[in-house]
C-alpha cells in the first residue's frame, strides 16, 4: 500500500448547511497520490457529527474523525482543535478546509504537491480564494489582493512580517516535531500563529489562481464578534507570537518593528471612543 502523501485537516462546528459540500470538494480532487482527510468535530449540535459519520461510513480509507460530546473551543480551548487533528496527520504535506469553506478547482491538491515535490527548499504553496455570503453572493474576488498580497515567492524573513498564509489555500511541509504549547490558545485563530510555525522552515511561494471560497456568514466565529472584542484578540494573537518568536530564538528589529504595526492596525477595529476607553483603562491600570 502507497504511503500518505498529503493529510487535509477539517475542522466543524454547526456547520450541517455547508460540510457536505466541503467534504465533497476534497473528496472529489484528482491526485495521483494517496491523501487522508481529518475531521474534528467540535459538538456540533446541528446535525454536523451525523452528517460526517456518513461520509465516514462511505470512505472509511479516506476519512479519519474525532467527535467530541463536548466543546472545547468554549472552554478557551481555541487551537487545541487543529493540534489534535495535526498529531493524527500521516502526510508529509498538510492542507485545510474549514467546515463552512470548500475547494473549487479538482486539481489543487495536485499542483500543491506537484510544486512541493519539485521545490524543497519552499515550506508552502498558498493559493488565491474568493468569497461568498449565505446566499451565495460574491463579497469579494481575491483575498490576497484585499490582504495586499503580491504573487510570487516570499522568504522566511518577510513571511514572519507579512500575514499571506490562508489556509483554506494553503500547503505546507509537516513539521518534523509537533510541540503545542497551552498559551498558544490565548488566539481565537490560529492562522497568524500557524504561519509563524511554518516561516521556521522556509519561504513561501504565492500563487493568484482562485482556487477556493471562503463562506461568509453571520454564523461565522470572527463575523459574530463586535469591535472591541476583536481589538482586544488582535492584542491577545500579538502577544502569542512574540512569545512563540521568544521561544525559537529570533528576535530582529524587522519583527520589533511588525510588532509596532500590529498594534497600530489592531486600532482599526475600535471607534473613536473605543480607542479612548482602552487608553483609560490602560492608564488606570498603570499609575494604580
Amino acid at each position: 500500500m502507497s504511503e500518505i502523501s498529503v493529510s487535509v485537516v477539517c475542522l466543524t462546528y454547526n456547520h450541517a448547511e455547508y460540510v457536505s459540500k466541503m467534504l465533497r470538494s476534497i473528496i472529489e480532487q484528482d491526485t495521483n497520490f494517496k491523501y487522508e482527510i481529518i475531521i474534528h468535530d467540535d459538538a456540533s449540535t446541528d446535525g454536523t457529527a451525523e452528517l460526517i459519520k456518513d461520509f465516514e461510513k462511505e470512505y472509511p480509507e479516506l476519512i479519519q474523525t474525532i467527535l467530541l460530546d463536548n466543546n472545547i473551543f468554549q472552554q478557551g480551548l481555541t487551537l487545541t482543535p487543529y493540534f489534535n487533528a495535526l498529531l493524527k496527520c500521516r502526510g508529509k504535506y498538510i492542507a485545510f478546509c474549514e467546515g463552512d469553506d470548500y475547494w473549487s478547482l479538482s486539481t489543487k491538491l495536485q499542483e500543491q504537491h506537484d510544486f512541493l515535490e519539485k521545490n524543497k527548499t519552499i515550506s508552502a504553496h498558498i493559493f488565491d480564494a474568493s468569497a461568498e455570503n449565505e446566499f451565495g453572493d460574491s463579497v469579494y474576488s481575491s483575498k490576497l489582493s484585499i490582504a495586499g498580497v503580491p504573487p510570487g515567492f516570499m522568504d522566511r524573513d518577510r513571511l514572519e512580517q507579512k500575514f499571506c498564509m490562508l489556509p483554506l489555500t494553503t500547503m505546507y511541509r509537516k513539521p518534523e516535531q509537533i510541540e503545542f504549547k497551552r498559551y498558544y490558545n490565548k488566539c481565537i485563530t490560529g492562522d497568524k500563529l500557524i504561519q509563524l510555525l511554518v516561516s521556521q522552515s522556509g519561504g513561501a511561494f504565492i500563487d493568484s489562481k482562485v482556487v477556493a471560497i471562503y463562506r461568509v456568514h453571520s454564523g461565522g466565529i470572527w463575523s459574530q464578534q463586535n469591535a472591541s472584542y476583536k481589538f482586544y484578540e488582535s492584542m491577545h494573537s500579538l502577544l502569542v507570537q512574540a512569545q512563540m518568536l521568544e521561544d525559537i530564538k529570533e528576535k530582529s528589529t524587522s519583527y520589533e518593528f511588525k510588532v509596532f504595526l500590529t498594534i497600530i492596525s489592531a486600532f482599526k477595529y475600535l471607534t473613536f471612543k473605543g480607542f479612548l476607553r482602552v487608553l483609560l483603562n490602560y492608564l488606570k491600570g498603570k499609575f494604580k
